[in-house]
C-alpha cells in the first residue's frame, strides 16, 4: 500500500539544519509517510547525515543527482513519489509540532481539497529562548484563521509551504 504523504526534501549543503528537519519529520504523528531526500551534489556532510538517518528509518529514500538546483530536485522527487499527497519541505525548515501532517491531511480529506496549507513563520534563538517572528517578505504567509480559502484568493510568488 502506498504511503499517504510523500515528503520531498531537496538537500544541498545544509549540514547544520538537516538533522533538525529530519527529526521533526520523523516525529510526525502521521507515520504513513515516505521521505524522499534529493541530494543535489552536496559538498558538506549532508550526504553522510542522510545516510545515518536512512539507516535509522526505512521511510527515508535518498536520490543523488548532480547539482541542478532545488526546482529540479523537487521535480525529481515528484517523479519517484508514491504518496496520495505531496509535501515540500526545505532542509532548513521543520515542523513546529507533531501533528502538522495529520492536521493538513485531515483538513484536505474532510473538505475534499487538493491543496492544504498552513502559515509560515521564522524561528530564532535569542537569549536561550525561541522567538517566533513574521518578517518581510513572509508576512503574507500567515493565514488569518482556520477554514477554507479559495486558491485564487491566496497565492504567493515564493515558498513551497503548501500541500
Amino acid at each position: 500500500m502506498p504511503p499517504i504523504i510523500s515528503i520531498i526534501i531537496p538537500v544541498y549543503n545544509c549540514e547544520y539544519t538537516l538533522a533538525d528537519s529530519l527529526e521533526s519529520t520523523l516525529s510526525q504523528s502521521l507515520s504513513d509517510i515516505e521521505i524522499i531526500c534529493v541530494n543535489d551534489a552536496s559538498r558538506d556532510a549532508s550526504f553522510e547525515i542522510l545516510k545515518y538517518y536512512r539507516r535509522q528509518d526505512a521511510r527515508i529514500r535518498i536520490i543523488n543527482q548532480e547539482h541542478l538546483g532545488a526546482a529540479v530536485a523537487r521535480n525529481r522527487g515528484i517523479t519517484t513519489a508514491s504518496g496520495r499527497f505531496l509535501f515540500f519541505l526545505d532542509a532548513d525548515d521543520f515542523f513546529p509540532d507533531r501533528d502538522v501532517l495529520l492536521d493538513l491531511y485531515n483538513a484536505a480529506t474532510e473538505s475534499r481539497s487538493k491543496i492544504a496549507g498552513g502559515s509560515f513563520c521564522t524561528f530564532s534563538q535569542r537569549r536561550n529562548r525561541t522567538v517566533k517572528t513574521f518578517q518581510e517578505p513572509f508576512d503574507g504567509y500567515v493565514f488569518p484563521g482556520d477554514g477554507l480559502v479559495f486558491y485564487e484568493d491566496y497565492q504567493f510568488d515564493l515558498g513551497f509551504q503548501r500541500f
